[in-house]
């Protein structure tokens, strides 16, 4: 399977692209040696950074990152936020490099090595994502977004098995997530255990959804008559579904 081919077809069928973990904790702020109002003042700000970094307005959140140096703040956390909002802001070299000197000076975080990852992965350099996410699970390996981002970069550079065990981890870590079972799911297919595959979506509880996922996978694949078969039952199961029509048209299309 060509890997290039991989990601798109993985974004479409909902198995999310290598994600940060959630905001990056304000508390402590290292460098802080008063710990009242400018303490606070720098949380603030950090949280309103991270929230317009959200939103898609990375040179905001690049300014106030800025005033929090400005003012003393530090450490490991805002280190790795303005990382991201120069990725987000476009400059690629800047954040890469940053992160770099991050996972030096903090050689037991797996931050940084997370979020360099993801930059291999908007590359489409799939062996250093692989090798990143791999740094960032060894030192934080109960992380299970640092498992799936692991098992994600696997599948996209055609390394199905592996990625198998690295989402399983994942989803012992956090077995309600939905992420985690698509990528899994769509990984099982991938090694030709399909019926896995079916009970773990399954027991997702949306039984329509597990059906247009497992024929995503299966197509991408190439086995398009098992597509259409799973695209068909839960066609049966919801004939109003707005995707699984169109994508059994396409499909049976000449």
């Amino acid at each position: 399977m060509n890997a290039a081919y991989l990601v798109l077809p993985l974004l479409l069928a909902g198995a999310c692209a290598p994600r940060h973990p959630t905001p990056v904790t304000m508390s402590p702020v290292e460098g802080t040696s008063r710990p009242g109002a400018r303490a606070e003042t720098w949380r603030v700000q950090l949280a309103l950074a991270t929230s317009l970094l959200e939103h898609g307005n990375a040179n905001a959140a690049l300014a106030l990152i800025a005033t929090v140096r400005a003012t003393g703040g530090q450490g490991v956390e805002i280190d790795v936020l303005e990382g991201r909002a120069l990725r987000k802001a476009g400059l690629v070299d800047a954040a890469e490099s940053l992160l770099v000197s991050v996972a030096r000076r903090y050689p037991s975080r797996g931050e940084a090595w997370n979020d360099l990852g993801i930059l291999a992965m908007e590359r489409r350099d799939f062996p250093a994502a692989v090798e990143r996410f791999e740094r960032a699970v060894r030192r934080e390996p109960r992380r299970a977004d640092y498992a799936d981002n692991l098992g994600f970069s696997l599948l996209a550079a055609g390394r199905a098995p592996e990625a198998v065990v690295a989402l399983q981890r994942a989803l012992e870590q956090n077995g309600a997530s939905p992420r985690v079972r698509a990528n899994l799911a769509i990984a099982l297919v991938a090694c030709d255990r399909d019926a896995e595959a079916r009970r773990l979506l399954s027991a997702g509880g949306d039984r329509v959804e597990a059906f247009v996922l497992l024929g995503a996978a299966l197509e991408l694949r190439g086995d398009e008559p098992a597509a259409l078969a799973a695209y068909r039952e839960g066609l049966a199961l919801d004939p109003t579904h707005p995707g699984i029509a169109s994508a059994i048209a396409q499909l049976e299309s000449p």
